[in-house]
């Protein structure tokens, strides 16, 4: 057994609950559940019928919504506009595709979970406070922000500086 004075719990919300539950006041386990996530697939690939027609309106993040209302739109990233990679092919990452990407194009497939922009989401951020420097655990991830990366930093951040503004020894 290992006592801590301290814990960050980096990860997201429905996962944080279920490892902290026994250790929260309603009020801290309705704030966390108010977070509800979308399983996403994610297609690495070189197939660029998956941009624009026109290659001069290419751009980092680019929509495709298709014609029918029950369609849902997918989103391609241009990997070497947004991580500005230096090499001759292509990448792109296309999330949730609504048709299949051409296989021989296919490098990798992912499977993740992003979290929902909804109402109690929107309500519980501002809560983010009741989840910090409480029992001797501190919450931090992207789902307090955006979703992306640099939102769970700043969350991150945000976590560390109350910490030591409290002298927690973390």
């Amino acid at each position: 057994d290992q006592v801590f004075d301290h814990v960050i719990v980096a990860c997201h919300s429905d996962q944080a609950l279920r490892i902290t539950d026994n250790c929260l006041s309603d009020r801290q386990k309705n704030i966390l559940s108010a977070f509800a996530y979308q399983p996403n697939t994610a297609v690495l690939h070189h197939d660029s019928s998956w941009m624009p027609k026109r290659k001069q309106i290419w751009s980092a993040w680019n929509y495709h919504i298709p014609r029918q209302d029950s369609a849902f739109a997918t989103l391609t990233y241009d990997m070497n506009i947004l991580q500005q990679l230096d090499c001759p092919d292509r990448h792109f990452v296309t999330l949730n595709p609504q048709h299949p990407i051409a296989p021989e194009c296919v490098l990798r497939e992912f499977q993740y979970e992003h979290p929902l922009f909804t109402r109690e989401r929107h309500e519980a951020q501002s809560q983010h406070h009741q989840l910090i420097c409480q029992n001797g655990l501190s919450f931090c991830g992207a789902y307090w922000g955006h979703g992306f990366h640099e939102d769970g930093l700043q969350s991150g951040m945000a976590v560390v500086n109350a910490i030591e503004r409290a002298g927690v020894n973390a």
